[in-house]
């Protein structure tokens, strides 16, 4: 929680805030003009589990008068400030430190939209840095390549409370920054986050720093659940082994689950200890009279309308200013379905991240028990989708390029193409008369469209300018030109 003077938290319950945002040439913005401000910080997504190795980012979104702002902010840097009016001076509270992403031309105001550092700075995808080779016996000294990697993208970096051990075998070139801040944190058992003064710090959850009480709630007291989260195991992917590494009872219903590919049995021990003990009352949208002061970590003790305590820590927050504040928290905890991700799940999300990495030709294959034989391949590039094994089933409809149908009850439609020699043209099927084994109808011959030789009568007697066609004879004077090798009257006119 941000430290502030008592002055400062008295003031808080009568009197309305104050607002300021610093630009980076020097300049200030004040409340006047500023119009609305929501801000908060969450794992990825709102709402989302703040647990071991995971990495908070911040964000907000700042309405401000358009005659005191420009759209030109863009990829700048800002600070944003609230603060308290007392005896005449002003007291301020940093709340963040944040680069422009957006700035929205709204008629009579712009919206500011930022992030900071997490997000805005490392969330990019890690290049190989001179001196640090993770395939060396030695391998890499985690918090000098910590330091290294914030310099290189101009991030201050506290690494107070993590513990620096060597990562080997694992090469994290091509992941993402983020994420690689993630795992060293989750060594520690730590998740990461952006301080408010810009510098990225690790901890994890302690004694409350807060309570809020029913009257101060704007909620009824049902967004509070009524059991109590408690791990009964902790699970670490671990990619370098392609396996889930497990302490605790791993048939229970809740733990905490992460991922890391430098995680030993060592260190998941001293995770486990660390993490076993840490209960709490899950949260959803916990609104209450606004607290500023409060941040990602801290741990709120609410008491409810009967006086029972919940111990809930803030893994997601927002606070909204109008002139007054709105506070909201959120936390949740991690069951046995949600939770857990085996292998198959972890290789599925590296081919899709492969297939989003790699748009010219991707390729993927399944090969037997042995690793010998590949019993199956895709091959998708620009253009073409090629489908190779023994067996190819096709379940429900399907249409090719709206010309071809296959029906579930197994018919085909199509506009055209040749079936075993027949030949569909403009969606009707024409077929060789010699492939004609039944009786053939006159519905079946049209004579406008027969031409010299379509008909072959060798063998065949006709006579007094009649054919036996199905259903009965026919009257074929008009049609002697049509028909070879047959024997007729020529005293009939055909």
């Amino acid at each position: 929680m941000i430290s502030v003077t008592s002055a400062f938290i008295e003031a808080m319950k009568t009197k309305p805030y104050l607002a300021m945002i610093r630009l980076e040439d020097g300049g200030s913005i004040r409340e006047d003009v500023i119009h609305a401000i929501r801000f908060g910080s969450g794992a990825n997504a709102e709402n989302a589990v703040v647990s071991v190795g995971s990495t908070v980012a911040g964000t907000a979104e700042i309405e401000v008068d358009k005659a005191a702002i420009s759209t030109e902010l863009k990829g700048s840097q800002i600070e944003l400030h609230i603060g308290q009016a007392l005896d005449g001076a002003a007291e301020w509270m940093t709340r963040g430190v944040y680069t422009v992403t957006d700035a929205i031309d709204d008629g009579d105001s712009i919206t500011l939209t930022v992030m900071d550092a997490m997000a805005a700075k490392l969330d990019k995808e890690y290049e190989a840095m001179e001196g640090f080779d993770f395939s060396a016996e030695e391998g890499v000294e985690s918090n000098a390549f910590l330091s290294a990697l914030c310099a290189r993208r101009g991030v201050d970096v506290n690494t107070a409370g993590l513990t620096s051990v060597q990562l080997k075998d694992f090469d994290p070139a091509g992941c993402v920054e983020r994420k690689i801040v993630g795992w060293i944190a989750a060594l520690s058992g730590r998740f990461a986050y952006i301080s408010r003064s810009g510098v990225l710090s690790f901890a994890w959850y302690g004694a409350p720093v807060l309570t809020v009480t029913a009257d101060d709630s704007y909620a009824d007291g049902t967004a509070i659940a009524d059991y109590k989260f408690k791990p009964l195991w902790v699970k670490c992917y671990n990619e370098t082994l392609e396996e889930t590494m497990t302490l605790g009872d791993p048939e229970g219903e809740q733990g905490v689950y992460f991922e890391c590919p430098w995680m030993t049995d060592e260190i998941l021990s001293t995770v486990w200890t660390r993490v076993k003990s840490f209960s709490f009352y899950p949260a959803r949208e916990l609104s209450f009279f606004g607290n500023p002061r409060l941040e990602i970590g801290d741990v709120v003790n609410f008491k409810d309308a009967s006086g029972k305590s919940h111990i809930v820590p803030v893994m997601a927050i927002s606070h909204e200013y109008d002139g007054g504040i709105v506070t909201e928290i959120s936390a949740q905890g991690q069951a046995k379905t949600d939770a857990y991700e085996g292998p198959v799940q972890r290789e599925m999300k590296r081919t899709i991240a492969k297939i989003i990495k790699k748009q010219g030709e991707i390729e993927l294959s399944i090969e037997n028990m042995d690793g010998d034989e590949i019993l199956a391949r895709i091959n998708l590039s620009e253009g073409l989708v090629k489908i190779q094994a023994d067996k190819i089933q096709l379940e429900g409809a399907a249409t090719v390029n709206g010309n071809v149908k296959f029906h579930e009850d197994g018919s085909i439609e199509a506009n055209a193409g040749v079936i075993g020699g027949c030949v569909i043209r403009n969606g009707v099927l024409q077929i060789a008369a010699v492939n004609i084994t039944e009786k053939l109808t006159s519905e079946q011959v049209d004579v406008d469209e027969l031409v010299a030789g379509d008909i072959d009568m060798t063998g065949r007697f006709l006579g007094y300018g009649y054919a036996f066609l199905e259903p009965g004879w026919q009257e074929i004077e008009t049609m002697h030109s049509l028909i070879t090798g047959g024997d007729y009257d020529e005293n009939y006119d055909f």
